[in-house]
């Protein structure tokens, strides 16, 4: 057999070795002056798996295919003619079979034609996944596609890596460094591929710090929507502020969804944000499961619950309910009734923010853009907040005086939001029956139950301390008391929220609690740099805000700086002598 050149020969042979069974790769090549002069195309089964080192320990193996089967098949190269010079055709193994045969590596090819049915229907937010079984059916099954559902996966990858353009790439990274220029406290992290284009990338402005500060213990993250034409990953990082509204933490866009993927941007995010961890973040893990036994007050019920929801369906061996049980803690409220979590159950708030994003970018929209797009969401979000803040500030909720007590003292530190939710459970409380079932001193404890309800509260309650609880754990999931809880207080006459109560990030002075004062820092000698920066940038964030309204107020600002920074250096100065004095004193005290 004699060939032109090598395209020719490899589809020749691997031709052959697919309608026999078997798979082929390229093996020795001898050249000489940089033109080849022999060839050799091998069973994939050729040779053995290299030594691996049994003291690196990896996350995954692949198989072990190779069996040192020397088939072969070798071309000798003269005057750009391929010519056959060895063949030998005598395996150690099992072919595959027919229904089999479409496995094999060497046969597996994603053709032009299926390659754009499968780009198209991706780019209409059809999943890759997806986009495989529609052409298996339409060809008559897996076996004739010509690729696996990997290879797919595979495929996608790839053309969104050739697709991403270097100018666009660049363009990212130029703004975000001019941003950090006007903003030293803006942030970015940009993760590339092995061919040093970007893969996966996160931001977040000044601002985002400072609210991170304030409401960070709750952190909603989901993954819904894909955007923009690389058909990237939007993932919002949001949290809900003391006016229970959504605002945006920072932003990431994703290649893909892959475990490292994530690893990297949760890393990326914490780094972005000091370090500080969130008492709770939430993802989109299935909520119509969360849903079906969300009733259930404490672990008992939810075993019982859950047993018989098995046993009824007759799920005894279903593999997915099995390992959902198994992380059960991570979606049931049941088990995290110690934790506040704003009593969120979905990342419902997230997916409200992603379907904006998807409604207003357009597939062909270049990531800068996208980006743009989203610093002006994130900007509506904030004057949102100032506007509540101002609704807040100028009146109160109607005919709160008319109780007057507690109800008055909840208008006066809730934010409107918050409040409803307050006079809600307020309300609530008036309807429940309270029996003091046992005192010994100051502490008492209650049963509460309502008409409506056979399920029955208790409510320990110090009167001295002022100290109450509730197994409802409203307080310790919202922040917020229960209405159980309340009754207790109406009953024993308390007619203010106990301090401890009120959860100052629901309170009209949210933000203004991170202002510390200088004897906080002399008492908490373990504070960090990153801590304290925090600290001092909300006030400067604040005033620097407020004095660039006008020439006046920056003109302010900056003697006030200067003055500051001379007396900051003074400082540091005067410190420095101490601590050399103190140095100087304890080399004498040595030497004598």
């Amino acid at each position: 057999m004699q060939v032109k050149f090598e395209e020719e020969a490899y589809n020749i042979y691997n031709e052959y070795a697919l309608k026999r069974g078997f798979s082929i790769r390229k093996a020795v090549k001898r050249e000489y002056n940089g033109a080849i002069r022999q060839q050799e195309f091998v069973c994939s089964k050729q040779g053995f798996k290299e030594f691996e080192d049994t003291s690196n320990v990896k996350k995954y193996h692949n198989l072990d295919v190779r069996t040192g089967c020397r088939t072969r098949i070798r071309f000798d190269v003269k005057n750009d003619i391929w010519s056959v010079s060895h063949f030998n055709d005598t395996h150690n193994h099992e072919f595959a079979t027919p229904e089999e045969r479409y496995n094999l590596r060497s046969g597996r090819k994603v053709l032009p034609a299926h390659g754009n049915i499968i780009s198209t229907m991706v780019s209409s937010g059809i999943k890759a996944t997806k986009s495989y079984s529609f052409l298996s059916k339409e060809l008559g099954g897996a076996n004739n596609v010509g690729f696996s559902r990997q290879d797919c996966h595979n495929f996608m990858q790839t053309k969104r890596k050739e697709i991403m353009e270097a100018g666009d790439g660049q363009s990212i990274i130029n703004y975000f460094k001019e941003k950090q220029s006007e903003d030293p406290m803006f942030f970015y992290s940009v993760q590339v591929d092995q061919d040093n284009r970007i893969a996966n990338f996160f931001w977040r402005d000044s601002r985002s710090k400072l609210d991170y500060d304030s409401f960070g213990d709750v952190v909603i993250f989901d993954t819904t929507y894909r955007t923009n034409k690389y058909n990237l990953i939007c993932a919002p990082f949001v949290r809900i502020n003391h006016h229970w509204n959504n605002v945006l933490f920072g932003c990431a866009f994703l290649l893909d969804e892959t475990t490292q993927s994530f690893i990297w941007l949760f890393e990326t995010f914490l780094t972005a944000m000091g370090g500080q961890q969130p008492k709770s973040i939430f993802t989109d893990q299935d909520q119509a499961m969360a849903n079906a036994i969300n009733m259930c007050s404490n672990e008992m019920e939810f075993e019982s619950t859950w047993s018989k929801m098995i046993e009824m369906h007759n799920l005894k061996d279903n593999t997915w309910l099995d390992r959902l049980y198994q992380i059960r803690e991570k979606w049931c409220p049941t088990f995290n009734l110690d934790f506040f979590s704003a009593k969120m159950k979905s990342t419902q708030r997230s997916e409200s923010t992603n379907s904006v994003f998807h409604q207003i970018m357009k597939t062909s929209m270049p990531l800068i853009e996208v980006i743009k797009f989203y610093e002006e969401k994130a900007a509506q979000m904030r004057q949102d907040e100032i506007n509540e803040d101002f609704r807040c500030k100028i009146g109160a909720p109607g005919k709160v005086h008319k109780h007057g007590g507690i109800l008055s003292h909840a208008a006066k530190v809730y934010t409107l939001p918050l409040f409803g939710m307050f006079e809600e459970e307020f309300n609530s409380s008036m309807g429940l029956n309270c029996v003091e079932t046992n005192r010994c001193e100051d502490n008492f404890t209650y049963s509460l139950s309502s008409g409506e309800s056979r399920r029955i509260h208790i409510v320990h309650f110090n009167r001295a301390e002022l100290s109450i609880c509730c197994d409802c754990k409203l307080f310790e999931t919202l922040g917020l008391l229960c209405c159980h809880a309340l009754r207790v207080i109406l009953v024993n006459n308390v007619n203010n929220i106990p301090n401890k109560y009120i959860s100052s990030r629901w309170t009209k002075d949210a933000k203004k609690r991170l202002c510390c004062s200088v004897d906080s820092f002399k008492s908490n000698e373990k504070l960090t740099h990153v801590l304290r920066m925090s600290n001092l940038s909300l006030l400067w964030y604040k005033c620097c805000d407020k004095a660039a309204l006008t020439d006046h107020g920056t003109k302010i600002a900056m003697d006030s700086l200067s003055d500051l920074l001379c007396k900051l250096e003074k400082s540091s100065a005067d410190t420095n002598k101490v601590e050399d004095a103190e140095c100087f004193k304890k080399v004498l005290q040595c030497h004598t």
